[in-house]
């Protein structure tokens, strides 16, 4: 047997192969290749959890609870899913009196604000999840920031704020913080936001910070007119939360205001190819903002495509109206095709 030519033929299969993966890379490298995707998130079953066996097990409990936290650090709606399914309810299952077990899990349902619906289910399932609670003196962190996030889901934002106040005192946790600044900041009062805020941040040498609460920091120094601050509050992101989708939107969509719509369209790139990062609504956002970034590149069929799609499930449906009729009118022959 010649086993020389069945050598030249792997070898020739293994180049073609790696030249079809680098053709498939360039292309989908290639933004005019790009096209809008969405995601589909698994069912969550809402709920208050039933018991599992006979007897409690705290211990077993904790470890999940602890499990459950390391698992959502990174802030995406997946891991907020896993921590549901995996941790947070199977930790009450094994002992239905670990109060930060409830309150994470009442947390988690309220920030997939778009997976789990706003219905009467959910708000019976936070009640008995949240209330009556423990005594004042045995409150946790976990538990005061479910209550104020419960309390701001309803508009309720004296409410929030008298839970979180007082608490301040006792532990001015990073998360307890950031509700405090997320209260201003929804009151208008950016000055008292931003300089709560900076207190949850820590140093980009001592620790990652959390990509929720450096999100607001960038949002409010932006606002504010500190533009260079902002920016390398989101450079940070950006390094420390790839995965963050809501802060990349943020990032692209700073840099398309400034000037600069290539460093966007870099990163509504990676967005656009990782669906999963964010919501329905957000991943809305992200079409318009892909849309008006490659119109600014004069791309403008990607940009026509891009707010077609935005235009099915955006929260703001005039505003990207407005964008889809302006692109095209700049590109007659896809306005006489779509009147």
């Amino acid at each position: 047997r010649d086993w020389s030519s069945d050598v030249c033929s792997s070898d020739l299969l293994g180049i073609l192969m790696i030249s079809v993966w680098q053709v498939q890379q360039e292309e989908d490298a290639d933004p005019a290749n790009l096209i809008p995707h969405r995601h589909t998130f698994p069912y969550v079953e809402v709920n208050v959890p039933p018991r599992l066996g006979v007897d409690a097990d705290p211990a077993a409990s904790a470890d999940l609870t602890e499990r459950g936290v390391q698992a959502i650090a990174s802030e995406t709606p997946s891991a907020y899913i896993r921590a549901i399914k995996s941790y947070f309810y199977p930790a009450i299952g094994k002992n239905p009196k670990n109060i930060d077990a409830k309150a994470l899990l009442a947390s988690a349902y309220i920030r997939l604000s778009e997976t789990i619906p706003r219905d009467q289910r959910l708000f019976d399932t936070l009640d008995k999840l949240l209330f009556p609670g423990p005594p004042q003196n045995l409150w946790t962190p976990d538990y005061v920031v479910a209550r104020a996030e419960y309390y701001a889901m309803l508009n309720r934002l004296d409410q929030a704020q008298e839970i979180i106040d007082p608490y301040l005192k006792v532990r001015p946790t990073p998360e307890v913080l950031y509700q405090k600044a997320r209260i201003a900041y929804e009151r208008r009062e950016m000055d008292t936001a931003l300089n709560i805020i900076a207190k949850a941040i820590p140093p980009e040498n001592v620790a990652t910070a959390n990509p929720r609460h450096l999100l607001l920091y960038a949002m409010l120094l932006d606002k504010k007119g500190q533009k260079e601050g902002s920016l390398q509050s989101l450079l940070r992101l950006k390094k420390e939360s790839i995965s963050y989708g809501p802060g990349i939107l943020y990032y692209a969509d700073f840099h398309l205001r400034n000037g600069k719509p290539k460093k966007a369209l870099e990163a509504m790139q990676f967005l656009v190819n990782h669906p999963g990062l964010l919501e329905g609504m957000q991943r809305a956002e992200a079409f318009a903002v892909t849309a008006r970034t490659f119109e600014t590149l004069n791309m403008l069929p990607q940009a026509y495509l891009f707010a077609k799609a935005a235009f099915k499930d955006h929260y703001n449906r005039e505003e990207v109206e407005d964008l889809l009729y302006r692109i095209k009118s700049k590109i007659p022959q896809i306005g006489r095709a779509h009147v």
